[in-house]
C-alpha cells in the first residue's frame, strides 16, 4: 500500500496489522491517493530486514479518469462528478471487462 499526500509526498511499502491501524494512519496522513501494490514474500514494513524481499504476485490496474470524458460530458467537467457521469465509468468498465475476458482469457476479475 502507498499513500500520496498533497505536494506529491509519497509513503510507500506500508502495511498494517488490522483495519483500525490502517484507519489511524489514513486519518493522520489524510492521503489524496491510495495505491495497492504487489504481494510480497514478507511484510513491506520489514523490507529493510528481509534478505530477499521481492513481490510474489502483482495486480493489473486500470485507472479510468472521468476528465478524459470532458469533451462529451454535459453535467460536469474536471474534478466535478455527478450521478450522470458514472454512466461513462460503467460503460468503460463493461468494455474493459469484455476485452479482458474474450481477448485475453481472464477468468477471475476483482471489480
Amino acid at each position: 500500500l502507498s499513500f500520496t499526500l498533497k505536494g506529491d509526498i509519497y509513503f510507500r511499502y506500508l502495511s498494517f496489522n488490522d483495519a483500525s491501524e490502517m484507519k489511524k494512519a489514513m486519518m493522520s496522513k489524510q492521503p489524496i491517493k491510495i495505491d495497492l501494490g504487489a504481494y510480497y514474500n514478507a511484510s513491506p514494513k520489514d523490507k529493510g530486514s528481509v534478505r530477499n524481499f521481492q513481490p510474489t504476485m502483482r495486480e493489473l490496474v486500470f485507472d479510468i479518469d472521468l476528465t478524459d470524458y470532458d469533451p462529451i460530458r454535459t453535467s460536469a467537467s474536471g474534478a466535478d462528478i455527478t450521478l450522470r457521469c458514472w454512466k461513462f465509468m460503467t460503460v468503460a468498465v463493461k468494455i474493459i471487462n469484455e476485452r479482458l475476458r474474450k481477448d485475453f482469457g481472464f477468468k477471475h476479475l476483482f471489480w
